[in-house]
C-alpha cells in the first residue's frame, strides 16, 4: 500500500501515513567499526538501513500493507573492534536503553509489528534478549529480529562463491556495491584469514573464546570475490524474503508456523 521513511517525513505526513493502518515499522540496527581497508566504518548502519529501505519499498508496492522505515540505531556493540581507528561503541546497558526507549514508543504510538535489520552480528544476542523481555511489556506486539544475512537463506548464499558470511568479505562487499556504496580501496587480496572469535576443541564443536588475537587488516573473507552483480541478485532474494516474512506476519498466528 505504502512507504515512508521516518527520518524524511514532516510530522503530518508521519501522522497521515500512521493513520492509515497496517503498518510494519523496520527498525535497523548495525555499528561504527572497521571493515577493512575498503569499506567505511558505516557499513553495517549503511547496508542495515538501505536494506530496509529496498523491502520496505517492496512491501508497500506488493502486498496491503505499509511500510514505515525508522531511524538506523548506531553505533552497536562492536568492543571487540576497538584496536582499529575509528570504532565507536556503546555499553551494552547503553544499547539495551536506546534500543527499548524506541521499540516502546513505537509500540505504544506506532504500531504492533516491528521487524528489526540488524546489520551487526555484535548486537544479535542482547537483541534476542531484549525482544524476550519485551514481549512481557507489549503482549499484543509481534515483534521480529532478524540478521539480514541469515535472510537470503541457501538461495541467496549460493550466489556467492565463499558461501560463508564472516567480516569485510565478498557478502558484505557485494551488497554494498549493488546498494550504491563507493569503495575506498581496491578490495585486499589472499587468503581468508580464521575467525578469531570462536574456537573448535572437536570437528563440529565450536565455542565463543574471549582474548587477544590477530586481526590483520579486519578482513576476514575474500572481498576481491565481490561483484555488483552478485549484489543486486542477492539483494532480490532478500526483496522476496523479507515480503514474505512481513506477510507472515500479518496473517497471525496461522503465518507463524509457516516457512519462507
Amino acid at each position: 500500500m505504502g512507504f515512508l521513511l521516518w527520518r524524511r517525513a514532516s510530522y503530518p505526513e508521519f501522522k497521515e501515513f500512521v493513520e492509515k493502518g497496517d503498518v510494519v515499522v523496520f527498525l535497523p540496527t548495525g555499528s561504527i567499526e572497521q571493515h577493512g581497508p575498503h569499506l567505511p566504518l558505516d557499513t553495517d548502519c549503511f547496508l542495515a538501513e538501505r536494506i530496509s529501505i529496498e523491502v520496505g519499498k517492496a512491501i508497500g508496492k506488493e502486498t496491503g500493507l505499509n511500510a514505515l522505515v525508522a531511524p538506523a540505531l548506531c553505533p552497536g556493540l562492536s568492543f571487540h573492534w576497538k584496536p582499529f581507528p575509528g570504532t565507536l561503541t556503546l555499553a551494552s546497558g547503553t544499547f539495551a536503553s536506546l534500543l527499548m526507549d524506541v521499540l516502546g514508543q513505537v509500540l505504544s504510538e506506532v504500531t504492533t509489528h516491528v521487524i528489526i535489520v540488524n546489520g551487526h552480528g555484535g548486537n544479535s544476542g542482547l537483541l534476542s534478549t531484549l525482544l524476550d523481555e519485551a514481549m512481557a511489556s507489549y503482549p499484543e506486539a509481534v515483534m521480529v529480529h532478524t540478521d539480514w544475512w541469515r535472510m537470503l537463506g541457501d538461495e541467496g548464499m549460493a550466489v556467492f562463491e565463499e558461501r560463508v558470511f564472516a567480516h569485510a568479505e565478498e557478502v558484505e562487499t557485494s551488497l554494498f556495491l549493488a546498494l550504491g556504496g563507493e569503495l575506498r580501496t581496491q578490495p585486499p587480496r589472499g587468503g581468508p584469514r580464521p575467525w578469531p572469535f570462536t574456537i573448535e576443541p572437536a570437528p563440529g564443536a565450536r565455542a565463543n573464546i574471549y582474548r587477544p588475537a590477530d586481526l590483520g587488516d579486519g578482513v576476514f573473507g575474500e572481498p576481491a570475490l565481490a561483484s555488483r552483480d552478485k549484489g543486486l541478485r542477492a539483494l532480490e532474494v532478500l526483496r522476496r524474503n523479507y515480503v514474505r516474512l512481513a506477510e507472515m506476519m500479518a496473517e497471525g498466528p496461522r503465518g507463524y508456523a509457516s516457512s519462507i
